[in-house]
């Protein structure tokens, strides 16, 4: 029976570690890539939530919410019984110890919530423009809380409703700025659904900052200017 010789043993370490070389940014590659898909059937669940809830409530958009106030929840909260959890009014009424987990269906896969406020559930952003309780019926300007109408939404392929985010509501790129690279798919991208229920993947900073002096549909939607 022929031995190896330490030299043959050598070789085949060396090849085996130059394998394992190759091997390893794919597999990262790919693990990112199953996070991130997670992460879209995640917004598509949100949505078909969100669409639910309009379907309960005069086919209006949930409000963003989302204070410290115990009467005044966040937006989580009224979609929570739709995704089949326990209703609670800011998010799902399940155990605190499960809020960074795969059990909770608000949290981006990327995303930690440990150190969030106790109240927020979530680190998927929900435009202000489409539940904003501040934003003003133009008709009457004493109505401080003039929901949007689904059906009203003049490009709901343009209308971003949910997208990764630092906070439970989203406005603007700003949000691509402060969102640490470790919540990020890729270490740039994120996940963006819009209002028609489309999930566009791997969106970066660069394809979402706008001109102010030419802004796109994106942008008059995001910052509450047009519907």
């Amino acid at each position: 029976m022929k031995k190896f010789t330490l030299i043959e043993i050598l070789v085949v370490v060396a090849i085996i570690g130059i394998l394992a070389s190759l091997l390893m940014p794919n597999l990262s590659k790919a693990r990112e890539k199953a996070i991130s898909v997670d992460c879209q059937n995640r917004l598509r669940q949100l949505h078909i939530a969100e669409t639910m809830w309009g379907l309960d409530n005069d086919d209006l958009m949930v409000r963003v919410g989302g204070t410290d106030d115990p009467d005044i929840g966040a937006w989580p909260g009224p979609l929570s019984t739709y995704l089949g959890y326990p209703g609670d009014v800011h998010g799902p009424d399940i155990s605190l110890d499960l809020k960074d987990t795969s059990s909770n269906a608000f949290r981006c896969p990327k995303a930690d919530l440990s150190a969030v406020r106790g109240w927020e559930w979530t680190r998927y952003g929900y435009s202000l423009y489409a539940g904003d309780p501040r934003r003003v019926n133009p008709d009457n300007p004493n109505d401080r809380y003039h929901p949007v109408q689904r059906g009203n939404v003049s490009d709901p392929m343009g209308a971003v409703m949910f997208i990764d985010s630092t906070s439970h509501q989203t406005r603007s790129d700003q949000y691509f700025r402060t969102m640490d690279k470790a919540n990020l798919h890729n270490g740039t991208d994120r996940n963006v659904m819009f209002v028609d229920g489309h999930v566009r993947a791997n969106v970066t900073l660069q394809q979402q900052i706008v001109d102010p002096n030419d802004p796109t549909y994106f942008y008059s939607w995001a910052f509450e200017t047009g519907q």
